[in-house]
C-alpha cells in the first residue's frame, strides 16, 4: 500500500479550462494516464447579458446527467464524480434569451488509486 501512496504522491492534479460558449466536450483520452482512477469537479460560471433571461447547465458523464443547475442569469456550477482514461465529459448549457457575457469551465482531476 506504501508504494501506491508514493505513486499517487507524485502525481499532481490536472487542470482543463474552457472558454467555449454552450457546449463542452473533454474526451479524458486527451489528458488522463491510463491506469489510475481520478475524482473530478467541474466548474462552470457563466452570466447571461440581462436578468430577463434564465439560463440551465448541465453536466453528463458518459451520457449519463450528474447534475444541473439553472433557472438564474448568473451561475456558478459545480459537479464532481470519479473517472478514468476514456471517459466522456460534457457541459451542456441553455439559455432563454440574451447573450453570455462571462463562460467559463474550469475541471480538475486529481488521481485518488
Amino acid at each position: 500500500m506504501s508504494k501506491a501512496n508514493t505513486v499517487l504522491e507524485n502525481r499532481k492534479p490536472i487542470f482543463i479550462d474552457s472558454t467555449a460558449q454552450g457546449t463542452v466536450n473533454w474526451d479524458t483520452n486527451n489528458f488522463l494516464k491510463s491506469g489510475v482512477t481520478y475524482a473530478f469537479i467541474v466548474i462552470v460560471s457563466s452570466n447571461i447579458s440581462s436578468e430577463s433571461y434564465k439560463q440551465e447547465i448541465a453536466c453528463a458523464l458518459n451520457n449519463v446527467n450528474i447534475g444541473n443547475n439553472g433557472n438564474y442569469y448568473k451561475l456558478v456550477s459545480n459537479f464532481a464524480g470519479k473517472c478514468s482514461k476514456g471517459d466522456k465529459l460534457r457541459i451542456t448549457s441553455y439559455k432563454n434569451g440574451g447573450t453570455w457575457t462571462l463562460f467559463a469551465t474550469r475541471a480538475i482531476f486529481i488521481p485518488i488509486s
